[in-house]
Order: structure tokens, then sequence, then C-alpha cells
């Protein structure tokens, strides 16, 4: 896992051709993207990588995320583009744990592994 307070710079591992390449081809989304491996908010689980946005966190599983924009548009978020970065440079934390566990806690009122409601 990489320390926070170390930051990875994407810049230093791709040749200047491939960030230009990816800035014409996605102006916007391929900054966000280059940024977000820059800040470190690329998280590799054991089943997913999950992208940290600037209001929510996004499960992407190769060419798939969970954002608005991937889902209901159906093209290129800068969340897989940055996942894709991050793969190519190694610009990602590495946890130790599976990110589907994360999503139910019991007690939290959402149900167990068995579908029962918890937390009434």
């Amino acid at each position: 896992m990489t320390p926070s307070s170390e930051r990875f710079s994407p810049e230093e591992s791709l040749l200047e051709e491939t960030i230009e390449g990816i800035l014409q081809r996605y102006p916007k989304k391929g900054r966000k993207a280059l940024d977000a491996v820059q800040e470190g908010r690329i998280h590799k689980y054991l089943d997913f990588f999950v992208v940290d946005g600037s209001s929510d966190r996004y499960v992407v599983d190769d060419d798939f995320c969970a954002c608005n924009d991937f889902c209901f548009r159906g093209i290129i978020c800068w969340h897989i583009l940055a996942v894709r970065i991050a793969r190519l440079t190694g610009g990602y934390d590495e946890i130790d744990e599976w990110y589907q566990d994360r999503l139910f806690i019991p007690g939290d009122g959402e149900t167990d592994n068995n579908n029962n409601i918890s937390g009434e």
C-alpha cells in the first residue's frame, strides 16, 4: 500500500506522447483521471478498483463503472480512464480487503449475507 504522504505522478511514468494523446482524446476526463491518479484516489481492493470522486466513491470493474455518466450514457468516464492509467503506472493503493464486504455492515439497516434485514 502506498503511503498517503507519498504522491504518485503519472507524468513521471507515462511518456509525454501518451499523456498528450490522453488529453487530446479526452480533454476534461483525461485531466480529471490524471489528477485522480496523482492525488492517490485510486484503490485496488481484492474484487474491484474504487475511485474517489468529488462527491462519491465509484466501483470500476474492467470497462464498467457505477457512475451515472457510464450507467446512463454508456460512454467512457474519467473513473475508467483513471483506473487504466493507474494499472499502467502502478499508481494505486492496494487494499487487502473485499470491497463488497464494506457495502453491507450489520446493524445499519442493510441486508446481511442471508438477505435478512438488520438494524430493526
